[in-house]
């Protein structure tokens, strides 16, 4: 991925990223061609904004707002209204779909929510087959969608997890609950 040197934009979320000239690439070559215009023309109009950016000398960070603009800008300016209007279309739909927060684990490295990596972790450490852990990872997908958090900890998965297999009836014994939750089971029961 080629960074456009010390140049960092605010994204939507305000997280910060450096910017990628060859992400705006791809997304300008995918539009192009679903245009049926000359993808070749996705580099040098990538490359007009960041030129545009190297020159930022605002003391205010550019957004993931300003580079969409400034794309749009450099589409209309050649003539290509059309596929500046899918931008705004590929924008609006993007916007519209839930944001996946990125999942950090205890030592501190983070990566991007992934319900396909759920259910794999469902099949092979519990041994649910295919369309269980799958109907599974939606479920609590759709619960760590709804907290509307950025940023998610392992272990706030982990306990979705456990939470709901239990509610399923698919933990098959207190070995797979922790420590905790199995002496606090034990005291209701005893209550």
């Amino acid at each position: 991925m080629r960074h456009t040197r010390s140049v960092v934009i605010v994204k939507r979320d305000g997280s910060l990223e450096p910017f990628s000239t060859g992400k705006l690439e791809r997304c300008l070559w995918r539009l192009l061609k679903a245009c049926q215009h000359d993808v070749e023309l996705a580099r040098p109009i990538a490359e007009a904004v960041a030129i545009h950016l190297r020159s930022w000398r605002d003391a205010e960070l550019p957004s993931s707002e300003y580079i969409y603009r400034c794309a749009c800008a450099v589409l209309m300016q050649t003539g290509l209204e059309h596929v500046a209007a899918q931008l705004t279309v590929h924008r609006e739909q993007r916007q519209a779909q839930p944001r996946r927060p990125r999942v950090v684990a205890e030592g501190g490295t983070s990566r991007a929510w992934r319900r396909e990596r759920l259910a794999r972790t469902l099949r092979e450490r519990h041994g649910l087959r295919a369309a269980v852990a799958d109907m599974l990872g939606r479920g609590i997908e759709a619960r760590v969608t709804q907290l509307g958090y950025g940023v998610v900890s392992a272990t706030l998965i982990d306990e979705l997890t456990r939470s709901e297999m239990a509610a399923w009836g698919l933990l098959d014994d207190w070995s797979e609950r922790e420590p905790a939750q199995r002496s606090a089971s034990r005291s209701r029961k005893e209550m």
